[in-house]
């Protein structure tokens, strides 16, 4: 008869603290750990969230090289990138900060004054012309939070082919 002896190998943790600028803890951060040697897909990601005293656990992982995604309430994402976690070991990542980012709010409408629906919107940060956040509102208000509060610029696309004009809240 074949014999086959499963050996499974003892599993591993990531440990952390969520806080704020002045270093109280951040409740409710979601926490998402990617397996980068996995391709990055969906079912290679764990997640967790920060308790009450900005601590949080991801368990249950396997070995390997991983993307960490910390996203508090109402600030930015922190990621880190290339985390080697070893073979039955508990890592602590320390403590990530929590920083505030744009919130851009508003309403979209069109040369008539009408609020448009559909439309998608990009902020950028100017000159990078990096993507930092986008929305695509059922109706025309909208926000979108962006990665930096340094000269912020707004871009409007969408089906209809009017002028649309892009007012704050």
């Amino acid at each position: 008869p074949l014999v086959i002896d499963v050996v499974f190998d003892p599993a591993a943790a990531l440990t952390g603290r969520v806080a704020d600028s002045d270093g109280k803890p951040v409740k409710g951060a979601e926490v998402r750990v990617t397996d980068q040697l996995c391709g990055g897909d969906a079912a290679a990601e764990r997640r967790a969230a920060s308790d009450d005293k900005g601590v949080f656990r991801v368990g249950g992982l396997a070995a390997s090289r991983y993307r960490v995604e910390v996203r508090p309430p109402d600030a930015l994402v922190e990621r880190r990138e290339a985390v080697e976690l070893a073979r039955g070991r508990t890592l602590d990542l320390g403590t990530f900060r929590a920083r505030p980012g744009l919130a851009l709010t508003g309403t979209v409408a069109g040369d008539d004054g009408e609020p448009l629906a559909g439309i998608t919107l990009r902020a950028f940060r100017r000159l990078a012309a990096v993507r930092a956040g986008a929305a695509r509102p059922a109706r025309a208000a909208f926000s979108i939070r962006a990665n930096s509060r340094a000269n912020p610029a707004v871009i409007a696309s969408g089906s209809r082919s009017k002028a649309c004009t892009i007012a704050p809240a």
